[in-house]
């Protein structure tokens, strides 16, 4: 499926994209920045994260296939 921003992995897994930003956060990939927009910490970079650019800002993307599985497995630990 390739890259992602929020507002995509959340319509594939059928969350709202605040939902994955949450998400992302609580794994420590993104933070917001100083005008409150969602950024990467050095962790999301690591695992292929980048910023891409849309219509009007730069949001955080993670390729699909990796995404998906990290979140599952944080989800599946955190909610036990």
């Amino acid at each position: 499926m390739g890259r992602m921003s929020a507002r995509y992995v959340g319509r594939a897994v059928g969350m709202p994209s605040q939902w994955v930003y949450d998400l992302w956060h609580k794994m420590g990939l993104v933070v917001k920045d100083k005008f409150g927009d969602w950024v990467l910490t050095d962790a999301g970079r690591q695992i292929g994260g980048k910023m891409t650019t849309g219509s009007r800002l730069s949001v955080p993307s993670f390729d699909f296939s990796v995404i998906e599985k990290l979140m599952i497995d944080f989800y599946n630990k955190t909610h036990k």
